[in-house]
């Protein structure tokens, strides 16, 4: 797709490759291909003078190694040969770049590598290898489908960003995103019950057999999901289905699949019986969808919670105060429902305001399909960061201990003030709702012995309970007894 740019930098390179090349023209355009298609994230940082980053130039070559073994079958060719990886195309552009004279071609190749991932990577690979949708998001890494972290690496993660990157942007959702937040979070569900998606694809493959054509499988596997994900959440009926049909259309066409007109008319079919025109489908869908929906719900709240409360600065984008079923663009840029998030702030607002805070914020739990559960969370997380500044911008990010039976359910972080003078914050958020909780809200009983440790007393802002620890613990069926995320604000200083 930039045959110009690769020519540009490749010339600008095979100038500086050491002697002994037989095509040097070649050999700088194999390779800066190979290292820009290898290079993990968009860009390398290099300014046009000073020191390189480590950070880079370690980049630069692991991409270099892992062009050099990415083709086995020449490299068993090359090394019985004496080969080795740092004879490679690829070794040879990333140590031209490195090279002092080399900053002009490597300012150069950074302006290569960003559009380059974005059309390869995000708009094309993210189409054709859709094992867990939520996870082919623009920024996202979907190598965690093959080791997602672990309850206690969450704060440690988190911690991590907050040295490195304290004050950059925490957007969950943007303008490009190709499926909204909430979306993503009810899609994450169904890596806690693949067997009922996988049940779900045979049922439309035995409904709706169609002739074999590549990329079959994997766009109806992509549709399944993206149903899932947006059936209820938002709005139902004629809307969503032009909506799902103009989606499924354009990600075909990103997908690059060889033969698309025929495909697209099997999955505008597809759309049409999964949302209505075949009952036994659309019966398995709302079906899938009435088990995922509150853990959907429980993972939004969560996502808010540690975004808002966790490292970085939290962009909240136009619409997903509320709960948002948008699609990649243009179904991102519909125009806003203010009538709907007016609505959801005056719930919100009111609820903090009664007599009884905590049960009228259970009753924003038990209507949350109109958004005022979201936007409570939302609203009680900015107000956080208003009054308390210094300790969410430059606060550090602690991990509090938990224990007892669901304490790998439980995602949570604590804040302190950075000059140590003032109350501490602490997110308490739910992780793989489902299998806590079922189809339920994860609250209450469910947690059983499962501590939060925590040494004094605390204020839940979200219901305006106050908790007392006893023996330096919170037990979390109390702390969430109401919501299954809390936001804890240390008592005694307030």
């Amino acid at each position: 797709l930039f045959p110009a740019e690769v020519a540009r930098v490749a010339g600008m390179v095979a100038g500086l490759l050491p002697d002994g090349h037989q095509d040097p023209a070649g050999t700088a355009r194999e390779g800066v291909v190979a290292l820009a298609s290898h290079l993990h994230g968009y860009r390398t940082y290099a300014r046009p003078v000073g020191p390189l980053l480590q950070a880079d130039v370690d980049r630069l070559r692991a991409a270099a190694l892992a062009a050099s073994r990415a083709d086995t079958a020449s490299r068993a060719v090359d090394t019985a040969r004496g080969a080795t990886d740092a004879d490679s195309p690829a070794a040879a552009v990333a140590e031209a770049l490195l090279h002092p004279d080399g900053r002009p071609a490597l300012l150069r190749f950074q302006q290569l590598t960003g559009p380059a991932t974005a059309k390869g990577f995000e708009d094309r690979l993210l189409y054709q290898h859709v094992a867990l949708a939520s996870l082919c998001e623009v920024g996202a890494d979907p190598a965690l489908l093959d080791a997602p972290p672990a309850a206690a690496d969450i704060p440690r993660l988190l911690a991590a960003r907050q040295v490195a990157w304290p004050h950059a942007g925490t957007t969950t959702s943007t303008h490009d995103t190709k499926r909204s937040e909430d979306v993503r979070c009810r899609i994450a569900v169904l890596s806690e019950v693949p067997d009922a998606l996988a049940d779900l694809a045979d049922l439309l493959d035995a409904a709706r057999p169609a002739s074999p054509t590549e990329g079959l499988g994997t766009s109806r596997w992509l549709l399944l999901q993206t149903v899932l994900g947006t059936v209820g959440l938002v709005e139902d009926g004629p809307a969503l289905r032009d909506r799902l049909t103009a989606y499924m259309g354009k990600a075909t066409e990103e997908a690059g699949w060889p033969d698309p007109d025929p495909l697209v008319a099997v999955l505008t079919a597809d759309v049409a019986a999964l949302t209505g025109g075949d009952p036994d489908l659309t019966a398995a869908v709302d079906a899938l969808v009435e088990r995922i929906a509150i853990p959907g719900m429980v993972n939004s709240a969560g996502l808010a919670t540690l975004k808002l409360l966790g490292p970085g600065i939290p962009d909240v984008y136009r619409g997903t105060e509320v709960l948002d079923d948008s699609l990649v663009d243009p179904d991102n840029r519909r125009p806003l429902r203010t009538d709907v998030m007016a609505a959801a702030l005056a719930a919100a607002e009111d609820a903090m305001a009664a007599e009884d805070p905590a049960a009228a914020v259970a009753g924003l739990r038990d209507r949350w399909r109109v958004g005022a559960l979201k936007l409570h969370v939302t609203r009680a997380g900015l107000h956080l960061r208003r009054d308390h500044a210094a300790t969410l911008l430059d606060g550090p990010v602690l991990a509090p201990d938990v224990t007892g039976p669901a304490r790998d359910h439980v995602a949570a972080l604590r804040r302190t003030p950075p000059d140590g003078d003032g109350p501490a914050i602490t997110a308490v958020s739910t992780r793989l709702p489902l299998r806590l909780g079922g189809s339920g809200w994860p609250v209450g009983p469910v947690w059983g012995d499962t501590h939060l440790a925590a040494d004094r007393p605390v204020i839940d802002v979200l219901t305006g309970r106050r908790h007392t620890p006893s023996s330096g613990w919170l037990a979390l069926a109390e702390v969430l007894d109401v919501l299954p995320v809390a936001m804890l604000f240390d008592d005694d200083d307030r």
